[in-house]
Protein backbone atom coordinates (compact mmCIF):
# COMPACT_ATOMS: atom_id res chain seq x y z
CA UNK A 1 0.00 0.00 0.00
CA UNK A 2 1.27 3.66 -0.70
CA UNK A 3 0.18 6.78 1.13
CA UNK A 4 1.64 9.79 -0.40
CA UNK A 5 1.39 12.84 2.31
CA UNK A 6 1.35 15.82 0.27
CA UNK A 7 1.69 19.87 1.86
CA UNK A 8 0.14 22.12 -0.22
CA UNK A 9 1.54 24.93 -2.30
CA UNK A 10 3.27 28.57 -0.68
CA UNK A 11 0.19 31.03 -0.09
CA UNK A 12 1.50 34.12 -2.19
CA UNK A 13 0.82 36.73 0.66
CA UNK A 14 2.97 39.46 2.45
CA UNK A 15 5.20 38.01 4.85
CA UNK A 16 6.38 41.03 5.91
CA UNK A 17 7.26 42.66 9.36
CA UNK A 18 3.48 43.44 11.07
CA UNK A 19 1.82 43.57 14.68
CA UNK A 20 -0.38 41.42 16.04
CA UNK A 21 -3.90 43.06 14.78
CA UNK A 22 -2.54 42.95 11.02
CA UNK A 23 -0.71 39.48 11.83
CA UNK A 24 -4.22 38.07 12.46
CA UNK A 25 -5.50 39.68 8.94
CA UNK A 26 -2.63 38.12 7.05
CA UNK A 27 -3.70 34.86 9.14
CA UNK A 28 -7.42 35.35 7.44
CA UNK A 29 -5.60 35.85 4.19
CA UNK A 30 -3.40 33.00 4.28
CA UNK A 31 -6.17 30.91 4.66
CA UNK A 32 -8.37 31.96 1.98
CA UNK A 33 -6.06 33.46 -0.68
CA UNK A 34 -5.84 31.26 -4.26
CA UNK A 35 -3.19 33.07 -5.10
CA UNK A 36 -0.29 30.57 -4.94
CA UNK A 37 3.06 30.09 -6.06
CA UNK A 38 2.39 27.34 -8.72
CA UNK A 39 5.83 27.18 -10.00
CA UNK A 40 6.96 24.95 -6.92
CA UNK A 41 5.64 21.75 -8.65
CA UNK A 42 7.02 22.39 -12.05
CA UNK A 43 10.22 20.14 -10.80
CA UNK A 44 7.72 17.38 -9.57
CA UNK A 45 5.15 16.96 -12.16
CA UNK A 46 8.24 15.90 -14.79
CA UNK A 47 9.80 13.29 -12.30
CA UNK A 48 9.10 9.22 -12.49
CA UNK A 49 7.20 9.79 -9.19
CA UNK A 50 4.63 12.58 -10.13
CA UNK A 51 3.89 9.87 -13.21
CA UNK A 52 2.91 6.97 -10.55
CA UNK A 53 1.09 8.98 -8.46
CA UNK A 54 -1.04 10.32 -11.11
CA UNK A 55 -2.17 6.59 -10.87
CA UNK A 56 -2.95 6.53 -7.44
CA UNK A 57 -6.94 5.27 -6.76
CA UNK A 58 -7.72 7.87 -3.78
CA UNK A 59 -7.10 11.39 -3.32
CA UNK A 60 -8.04 13.21 -0.09
CA UNK A 61 -7.66 17.06 0.74
CA UNK A 62 -8.31 19.68 3.13
CA UNK A 63 -11.07 21.97 1.92
CA UNK A 64 -8.95 25.14 2.41
CA UNK A 65 -7.79 26.95 -0.73
CA UNK A 66 -4.30 26.48 -0.45
CA UNK A 67 -4.27 22.52 -0.51
CA UNK A 68 -7.59 22.22 -2.47
CA UNK A 69 -5.56 24.41 -5.41
CA UNK A 70 -3.20 22.47 -4.79
CA UNK A 71 -4.78 18.76 -5.28
CA UNK A 72 -6.53 20.42 -8.41
CA UNK A 73 -3.08 21.29 -9.68
CA UNK A 74 -1.52 17.68 -9.07
CA UNK A 75 -4.77 15.55 -10.74
CA UNK A 76 -6.05 18.10 -12.60
CA UNK A 77 -8.51 15.22 -14.59
CA UNK A 78 -9.63 13.94 -11.29
CA UNK A 79 -13.29 14.74 -10.65
CA UNK A 80 -13.43 12.55 -7.05
CA UNK A 81 -11.19 14.37 -5.15
CA UNK A 82 -12.98 13.99 -1.58
CA UNK A 83 -12.40 17.26 0.50
CA UNK A 84 -12.71 16.20 3.74
CA UNK A 85 -12.58 19.15 7.11
CA UNK A 86 -10.24 16.09 9.29
CA UNK A 87 -7.17 17.28 7.03
CA UNK A 88 -8.17 20.91 8.00
CA UNK A 89 -5.30 23.10 9.38
CA UNK A 90 -5.34 23.10 12.71
CA UNK A 91 -5.51 26.12 15.00
CA UNK A 92 -4.08 29.30 13.53
CA UNK A 93 -5.22 32.46 15.79
CA UNK A 94 -2.41 34.71 16.08
CA UNK A 95 -1.81 35.36 19.77
CA UNK A 96 -2.41 38.77 20.53
CA UNK A 97 1.01 40.37 21.74
CA UNK A 98 0.46 44.24 21.73
CA UNK A 99 3.47 46.86 20.87
CA UNK A 100 5.35 43.83 19.06
CA UNK A 101 6.24 44.09 15.10
CA UNK A 102 7.83 40.51 13.40
CA UNK A 103 7.71 39.14 10.38
CA UNK A 104 4.28 37.26 9.34
CA UNK A 105 5.87 33.82 9.73
CA UNK A 106 7.12 34.70 13.26
CA UNK A 107 3.20 35.59 14.42
CA UNK A 108 2.59 32.09 13.24
CA UNK A 109 5.36 29.91 15.20
CA UNK A 110 4.97 32.19 17.84
CA UNK A 111 0.79 31.47 17.99
CA UNK A 112 1.75 27.76 16.86
CA UNK A 113 4.02 27.19 19.94
CA UNK A 114 1.58 29.30 22.54
CA UNK A 115 -1.35 26.29 21.54
CA UNK A 116 0.74 23.73 21.50
CA UNK A 117 1.66 24.99 25.27
CA UNK A 118 -2.12 25.65 26.12
CA UNK A 119 -1.71 29.55 26.43
CA UNK A 120 -3.15 30.21 22.99
CA UNK A 121 -6.77 28.79 23.39
CA UNK A 122 -9.35 28.84 20.73
CA UNK A 123 -11.36 26.35 19.28
CA UNK A 124 -9.55 22.38 19.79
CA UNK A 125 -6.92 21.93 21.98
CA UNK A 126 -3.60 20.11 20.25
CA UNK A 127 -4.77 16.88 21.99
CA UNK A 128 -8.28 17.19 20.08
CA UNK A 129 -6.82 18.46 16.71
CA UNK A 130 -4.41 15.10 16.75
CA UNK A 131 -7.37 13.44 17.66
CA UNK A 132 -9.03 14.40 14.54
CA UNK A 133 -6.46 13.60 11.88
CA UNK A 134 -5.80 10.13 13.91
CA UNK A 135 -9.18 9.34 13.62
CA UNK A 136 -9.09 8.98 9.58
CA UNK A 137 -5.84 7.25 9.73
CA UNK A 138 -7.73 3.69 9.29
CA UNK A 139 -9.59 5.25 6.33
CA UNK A 140 -6.32 6.43 4.46
CA UNK A 141 -4.83 3.16 4.92
CA UNK A 142 -7.79 1.41 3.00
CA UNK A 143 -6.06 2.00 -0.31
CA UNK A 144 -3.42 3.78 -1.87
CA UNK A 145 -3.85 7.54 -0.95
CA UNK A 146 -3.06 10.90 -1.69
CA UNK A 147 -3.49 13.30 1.27
CA UNK A 148 -3.00 17.03 0.59
CA UNK A 149 -3.28 18.67 3.91
CA UNK A 150 -1.26 20.92 6.11
CA UNK A 151 2.17 20.45 7.93
CA UNK A 152 0.61 19.88 11.64
CA UNK A 153 -1.93 17.95 10.19
CA UNK A 154 0.68 16.00 7.92
CA UNK A 155 2.56 15.32 11.13
CA UNK A 156 0.29 13.59 12.82
CA UNK A 157 -0.79 11.26 9.71
CA UNK A 158 3.27 10.71 9.52
CA UNK A 159 3.69 9.62 12.84
CA UNK A 160 0.75 7.24 13.03
CA UNK A 161 2.02 5.63 9.37
CA UNK A 162 5.41 4.94 10.65
CA UNK A 163 4.09 3.05 13.20
CA UNK A 164 1.69 1.17 11.24
CA UNK A 165 4.72 -0.10 9.37
CA UNK A 166 5.17 2.65 6.52
CA UNK A 167 8.38 3.80 5.62
CA UNK A 168 9.21 6.93 3.54
CA UNK A 169 10.87 5.94 0.11
CA UNK A 170 10.45 9.56 -1.50
CA UNK A 171 10.75 13.21 -1.03
CA UNK A 172 10.58 16.32 -2.70
CA UNK A 173 10.43 20.05 -1.20
CA UNK A 174 10.27 23.37 -2.74
CA UNK A 175 8.81 25.98 -0.97
CA UNK A 176 5.64 25.05 1.52
CA UNK A 177 5.24 22.41 -1.13
CA UNK A 178 6.11 18.90 -0.14
CA UNK A 179 5.69 15.36 -1.71
CA UNK A 180 6.51 12.37 0.52
CA UNK A 181 5.78 8.61 -0.49
CA UNK A 182 5.11 6.23 1.55
CA UNK A 183 4.92 2.31 1.14
CA UNK A 184 3.94 -0.12 3.69
CA UNK A 185 7.18 -1.93 4.45
CA UNK A 186 4.48 -5.67 4.98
Amino acid sequence: MTLALIRHITPLIDRGVCDAAEAARRAILYDTTQSLALYETYKFKSSVAYEKLARISRVCSSPLPRAALTAQKLFPHRRDIEYLEALREFNLRIFPVPLIKMPFDCWLVLSRLLWLCGMNPSGASAKAERRRALDLMPSLLEADTAVIAHGFVLRVIRRSARRAGYCLIYRFCEGCFCVEIWQCAA
